[in-house]
């Protein structure tokens, strides 16, 4: 049962949202909630609320009285979402984030939009919105949020194809909640939040395979040793060069050139940017989904007062996103490195593509593959999403942070990320085998679960060796 009180909401749980979990929303944020919404009606009686007493976007010169309740019509005409559907757990991460961001208690909506929200979190599959991938820009998930909401009023079917409204949330006044719901980057939000819980783990266990193919190399453990402390002293790099010391220590060392290729040698420079850029974008999401960022907001003043603002705008969010995609490529590069060194380098005293017999092709596939997968990455890398913009509702909204792409290539870079790491794993698990290297502590360990792996070194099709490689790298067993 995961607790949200708009304050204390993690990454960690919102994948456990993704995966089924269930949710409960905190009894005094209901109450903030309430009186947040109390408190907007009451500006709305007297002053000018944007959404409210006014139209939105270019239109926000124009009057809208309370009890016309547009509402409704505004979901209607912002439900243009396109592209395929998403994944029914990013929908459930979605709801989680959006609800927990409510209950945060600035947006005014009725505390009965987070219950009805927590209720999709909390149901099946079959009752889950659609939600389409595209159609935002980075300023809010104008399109996805508004999909939810006529779900919600039983104007859109369900995933089990049904059209069935919310009783709670519907058959209340749900008109001065629909400007609230779509005020949130919350699709953007919960792709970002789940691929960067997936590229943590992946690169904690990169280190291991980096570790294990070092071993199969015989590297020189000295460009992993004290030296980075002194000439490379930022915090991620030491906790790279520490981590791969501390594996490799119980290892007996063999023969090593005096200083090895880049992609061997170079390993804390250029992975501990990575771990660096993961540990913020982490931080900045885990601040974002515990965050009222609705506009206009109800700020806890005595008495609250109601503000207009830019706070859906994510800039911040979309730097981070285009860095870590950008430190991604580069560490996958030293990967794409070790893997033509380990099936290439005679230097190293391995079988070239690690065959059985002169001649064979062995595992020389795998460079290929890692190479079109360091390549797709270097794609999504390659026009950071801050750069693009938009300028639209007659230049009333004339930036745009385009986030919402920014995290969706987050998965894709994950899927890429990983085959790169797979491909490595076989081929040093393979070197090892052909060395008999003797392995001790935590790699011994990690050995014992991937030594299945690279058994068959004749020509032979590796596609179920690879989807073996990169299921191993799913399993947290293995890297305990």
């Amino acid at each position: 049962m995961i607790h949200l009180d708009g304050r204390s909401l993690t990454l960690d749980a919102v994948e456990t949202l993704a995966s089924g979990a269930r949710c409960r929303a905190d009894p005094a944020a209901v109450a903030g909630m309430a009186a947040a919404a109390e408190a907007v009606a009451a500006a709305a009686r007297t002053s000018r609320v944007y959404g409210r007493t006014t139209g939105v976007g270019a239109n926000r010169d124009q009057a809208a009285a309370v009890e016309q309740r547009p509402g409704t019509a505004l979901l209607r005409s912002h439900a243009g979402g396109w592209g395929p559907e998403i994944a029914p757990g990013t929908v459930r991460a979605l709801c989680g984030i959006r609800a927990n961001q409510l209950l945060a208690g600035a947006s005014g909506a009725s505390p009965r939009l987070a219950t009805a929200l927590v209720g999709l979190v909390n149901g099946a599959d079959a009752d889950l919105p659609v939600v389409h991938a595209y159609g935002s820009v980075g300023t809010a998930d104008l399109s996805a949020l508004a999909t939810v909401g006529l779900t919600l009023l039983g104007e859109r079917p369900r995933r089990g194809g049904r059209a069935a409204p919310d009783a709670g949330w519907a058959g209340g006044r749900p008109d001065q909640d629909a400007l609230p719901l779509m005020s949130s980057s919350a699709l953007t939000l919960a792709q970002a939040a789940l691929g960067t819980v997936v590229l943590q783990r992946l690169s904690q266990h990169a280190m291991v395979v980096y570790a294990l193919t070092h071993v199969a190399l015989g590297g020189n453990r000295q460009a992993v040793g004290p030296v980075v402390d002194v000439v490379t002293p930022l915090p991620a790099v030491r906790r790279v060069a520490a981590r791969v010391s501390g594996l490799l220590a119980p290892v007996p060392a063999g023969a090593a050139q005096v200083q090895d290729f880049f992609g061997l040698r170079c390993y804390p420079q250029v992975h501990g940017p990575l771990l660096a850029e993961l540990d913020r974008l982490r931080a900045g999401l885990e601040t974002l989904v515990n965050t009222g960022s609705e506009n206009p907001a109800v700020l806890s003043t005595d008495p609250p007062a109601v503000a207009h603002h830019g706070g859906f705008h994510l800039a911040a969010l979309t730097l981070w996103l285009d860095a870590t995609a950008i430190a991604l490529a580069a560490s996958a590069r030293t990967g794409l490195s070790r893997l033509s060194h380990l099936l290439t380098d005679g230097g190293y005293g391995l079988p070239r593509f690690l065959g059985d017999r002169p001649g064979a092709n062995g595992l020389l596939i795998l460079e290929y593959s890692a190479a079109s997968a360091v390549e797709r990455l270097r794609t999504l890398a390659a026009a950071p999403a801050l750069l693009g913009t938009a300028h639209l509702s007659a230049g009333i909204e004339d930036d745009a942070s385009q986030a919402t792409h920014a995290a969706a290539r987050l998965g894709e870079a994950a899927t890429a990320y990983r085959q790169v790491l797979a491909c490595e794993l076989l081929a040093a698990v393979t070197a090892l085998h052909l060395r008999a290297a003797p392995l001790a502590g935590p790699l011994e360990s990690v050995w014992q679960r991937v030594a299945g792996l690279g058994r068959i070194r004749s020509d032979h099709d590796t596609s179920d060796d690879v989807a073996k490689a990169r299921a191993l790298l799913d399993d947290e067993t293995v890297w305990r």
